[in-house]
């Protein structure tokens, strides 16, 4: 008699994974990624709520009540003439998606939620690929758009920040493999800066396998002799210098570098500095930014611009985690490194988009998970120095 087979369900972090990274498929469907949205809060919430006690990460408590300041602040705002309800409901959804990832992913089963994420995106890369070769998505002068029409970037950004998740969850042959895909199909979307992310991630995780048990300080010298010798093999070869150049579009007449400094982004920055000049305190509220006004293209800027001096309270927790992940972990500080080039490229900010509301989940909580254990992730995902992530409890 054979002995029934035992299959295991996904748990919670499992689809959770997986309904974050169908999220581009969803906009192939008007209104799609906000049921996904929906979809995602309400399990996460319920979730949450269905524990006895119920409790709730300090974390996550602290960026809600950031959320709840920006929220207040924005009605003081000189630019309340340029009120939009979706502004407030964008930024209750991202506070509500924010708290609900952070006390529903935890050291024991973000293992899980990352490598159902990173599969579950190779997949949308190939359905993306398989549409562009199949004529059915549209372009800008060869650059094509990424699902349901939007933007390039868009599209970047998620295969970015899914790499990265692939490269804690799945060892380095099947993440390569992996990968393919989305680099393929950053380099339809001309994503330069995901391109790049990408492939530095690759590199990184190859090399952290590969020398799986040096010390800290080894590790970091031999990452940067890693990226010296990058520089010092392509610099001085003409071929791989054109290759990059093509890759990068740095000469194209569209994209390239004769199209501005980081392609126009410094007039924007400026611009977004010169606002937060002007009202430090406060800053000019969420309606800032609207058809007529460019938006900041960088985060920080986004934040002092709209919020003003009260925007630095965002950063406190991804700051002070950073500091706190490079410390206790250098590996998986290293391997965040690339996917923040976003920070200061990318035009997001407090989206509800995988990038960025991922990136923070992942920068303020990766130092109380503590990855690396003998420089192999722990399965079980233990606290690499007995850190315990602060919660607090509430009475039901």
């Amino acid at each position: 008699m054979k002995a029934a087979m035992h299959i295991r369900k996904p748990g919670i972090a499992t689809v959770l994974g997986f309904t974050w990274g169908i999220i581009p498929m969803s906009y192939l469907i008007p209104g799609g990624h906000l049921v996904i949205h929906l979809v995602n809060i309400g399990m996460c919430l319920t979730h949450i709520f269905l524990r006895k006690p119920v409790t709730a990460n300090l974390n996550s408590v602290i960026m809600l009540c950031v959320g709840a300041i920006f929220f207040t602040i924005s009605m003081l705002g000189d630019s309340f003439g340029n009120f939009s309800a979706m502004n407030y409901v964008s930024l209750v959804a991202f506070s509500l998606n924010l708290f609900g990832v952070m006390n529903v992913i935890n050291g024991q089963n973000y293992l899980d939620f990352s490598k159902s994420l990173f599969e579950t995106s190779a997949l949308t890369a190939i359905a993306y690929i398989l549409m562009v070769e199949s004529g059915m998505m549209g372009n800008h002068y060869g650059r094509f758009y990424f699902f349901g029409d939007s933007h390039p970037n868009l599209g970047g950004e998620i295969y970015a920040i899914a790499s990265f998740a692939g490269a804690l969850a799945i060892r380095k042959s099947t993440f390569v493999l992996f990968c393919v895909p989305m680099i393929a199909a950053t380099l339809y979307l001309q994503s330069r800066t995901g391109t790049v992310i990408i492939f530095s991630t690759i590199v990184l995780k190859i090399f952290f396998e590969t020398n799986a048990s040096v010390t800290k300080k080894s590790l970091l010298l031999g990452s940067i002799a890693l990226v010296v010798g990058l520089a010092i093999a392509i610099l001085p070869s003409d071929w791989a210098f054109r290759l990059v150049g093509q890759v990068l579009l740095t000469e194209d007449s569209h994209r390239g570098a004769s199209t501005g400094y980081v392609s126009g982004r410094d007039t924007q920055w400026a611009q977004a500095w010169q606002f937060f000049l002007e009202k430090p305190i406060t800053g000019w509220g969420m309606g800032l930014y609207s058809d007529d006004v460019r938006g900041a293209h960088n985060p920080v800027l986004y934040s002092l611009s709209m919020f003003g001096v009260f925007g630095v309270l965002f950063w406190v927790l991804p700051v002070t985690s950073a500091f706190k992940l490079a410390k206790n972990n250098l590996r998986e500080f290293l391997l965040i490194t690339p996917v923040s080039l976003m920070l200061v490229l990318n035009d997001r900010f407090m989206d509800n988009n995988t990038f960025p509301l991922l990136y923070y989940f992942y920068l303020i909580q990766l130092p109380y998970f503590g990855l690396a254990r003998a420089g192999r992730i722990s399965p079980k995902g233990k606290d690499l120095r007995g850190i315990r992530l602060p919660r607090i409890r509430f009475s039901v």
